[in-house]
């Protein structure tokens, strides 16, 4: 009898250390690379100009969808995961699932709802990859395509204020250095539509401003800012003018490369 219950003991011990041992290789074949773990993989969303951003840990997930108006997504409340190393996907909380299709030092490509997306590590180069795929050509290219046109409009301060003086209603484009959204890019498409409809559209480039031009203008309208940082900014500015006065003034902010708010003429 003594016999037997030494067997049976070993039996459950042998039992119990393969028992761990098959856990143990479970858990450790499903894992995710661990390159992916604690980054922020971006992905631009054309649609609105907003940033998706994915952050695998090794307990949680966050998965954040920004729109314009901050509405929450089928995404919001997931927060853990379960990795399939056989699928390569990752069963969330919330019944979603995003499926890893491969990854290198730099971009991620998932599946999400059926769609492939493409997240960086960089802000920089979502955008550009976004950008390219949309339009064909890089940002660069795309800017060097429009260049005659803007530089067809371009004057200089002399003609600024002959224009800004002028009976009729005008239309000037301030872009400089700081210039560095996409929208400052678009906004190059969206002159050109505008020169396609009216003469009174004009390009001035900031480095040409000098604090006495700058206090000219800021003396037309006592909402602009009397500085250079007004026009020198990351977004395209406009001043609309007449009779001496700036009538109006905004900045050119798109939504995504969707910049069709801009193209009817006010004027």
């Amino acid at each position: 009898m003594k016999n037997n219950n030494i067997v049976n003991a070993m039996i459950l011990i042998i039992v119990a250390i393969f028992f761990v041992i098959f856990q143990y290789v479970r858990f450790s074949s499903n894992t995710i690379d661990e390159k992916l773990y604690n980054r922020i993989w971006y992905k631009y969303n054309y649609n609105n100009g907003y940033y998706d951003s994915l952050i695998i840990e090794k307990n949680n997930i966050i998965y954040n969808k920004l729109s314009v108006n901050s509405s929450k997504d089928d995404y919001s409340n997931c927060s853990s995961y379960y990795f399939n190393k056989k699928n390569n996907s990752l069963a969330l909380d919330c019944n979603k699932n995003i499926k890893i299709q491969n990854n290198n030092d730099n971009s991620l490509n998932i599946i999400i709802d059926n769609k492939i997306n493409k997240f960086f590590d960089s802000l920089d180069e979502t955008i550009n990859y976004e950008f390219k795929s949309f339009f064909g050509k890089s940002i660069v290219e795309y800017k060097n395509d429009k260049l005659q046109a803007k530089e067809f409009i371009r004057i200089n301060e002399s003609k600024l204020k002959e224009i800004i003086n002028s009976n009729d209603y005008s239309k000037i484009v301030f872009i400089g250095d700081k210039c560095t959204s996409v929208d400052c890019a678009l906004a190059l498409d969206v002159m050109e539509k505008w020169i396609s409809t009216t003469e009174d559209v004009y390009y001035f480039d900031t480095n040409d401003l000098n604090d006495r031009l700058i206090n000219y203008l800021s003396e037309l309208n006592n909402k602009i800012e009397n500085s250079i940082n007004f026009y020198d900014n990351v977004y395209p500015i406009v001043i609309i003018s007449k009779n001496g006065k700036i009538v109006d003034f905004y900045e050119i902010k798109c939504s995504g490369f969707n910049c069709s708010n801009y193209y009817v003429n006010e004027f």
